[in-house]
């Protein structure tokens, strides 16, 4: 209603000021009680007119914020985090949270320590209860459990970091999301190597003679070989640890430093 006065209004003097300046070019005689305008006259019009629009535009602009804070008001969203702060990973996705739900104007809770399990599911639910309109969550183990939730409230929209059911559950409230923490360290990591081959290929370490390649944490739970009927099995593992699981380490060593002449390994078995 607001709205559609400010613009009748808007428009009641603009037409105000143009047939002003039509009369102001008639002929006829000033006492048949036409008012002649001056060129001031015609400013001030003008002016009036474009006041008059500035306000309206501004008063849409205000009833359109107005609405905007109502719904955001409204809102409220639920995050799930595997750690707490001490993890640089949920920490920059609570940091991100907190940030996004300020500039919007929407309450949020935040819930840490939910572990890939039945945990997860519980937390869920209960952020639903509690009002979110929205939760998140994020890590890859929290998928299953935050899928049982959205089918079991269809009124609240579950996202979930790192997933990759949303396209085969087809659930309307599911979603999956993939943060650019990723793409950035990829970036990060392609112009560290770019930058230690062109100074290998230039010289300026000198010539390689022994180079030590030290990996220690490609530690796999036995989660990791449960989700899969062909990890750790010769049949499905094919080149074993080494080849399957580190080829991309082995690709950039002979990259950065060309094919070895000669090769010396240390391995645990048993360690975990």
């Amino acid at each position: 209603m607001k709205k559609s006065l400010s613009i009748l209004l808007a428009g009641i003097l603009c037409v105000a000021a143009l047939s002003a300046c039509a009369n102001n070019n008639s002929t006829t005689p000033a006492n048949q009680g036409t008012e002649t305008k001056t060129v001031e006259d015609k400013a001030e019009d003008t002016a009036a007119a474009d006041a008059a629009a500035a306000d309206a535009a501004a008063a849409d602009a205000a009833e359109e914020t107005t609405a905007e804070a109502v719904a955001a008001s409204d809102m409220k969203v639920g995050f799930i985090c595997l750690h707490d702060e001490n993890s640089t990973y949920d920490l920059n996705f609570i940091n991100a949270a907190k940030e996004a739900c300020s500039a919007l104007g929407v309450d949020y809770l935040i819930r840490t320590g939910v572990a890939e399990g039945q945990d997860c599911y519980d937390t869920a639910c209960e952020l639903a209860d509690a009002g979110c309109k929205m939760v998140f969550a994020d890590s890859f183990g929290h998928e299953d459990y935050m899928i049982q939730a959205a089918k079991e409230f269809p009124e609240v929209q579950f996202c979930h970091s790192t997933g990759t059911k949303a396209h085969t559950e087809n659930l309307p409230n599911y979603h999956n999301a993939f943060a650019a923490i990723y793409e950035g360290r990829y970036l990060a990591g392609v112009a560290a190597g770019l930058k230690l081959k062109e100074m290998i290929d230039g010289g300026e370490l000198g010539a390689l003679k022994r180079v030590s390649w030290l990996i220690t944490d490609w530690y796999r739970t036995q989660r990791y070989y449960d989700s899969g009927s062909w990890r750790a099995t010769w049949a499905g593992e094919g080149g074993g640890v080494l080849l399957n699981q580190c080829p991309h380490q082995l690709d950039l060593l002979v990259w950065l430093c060309g094919m070895p002449s000669a090769v010396t390994a240390r391995c645990y078995e048993g360690k975990w």
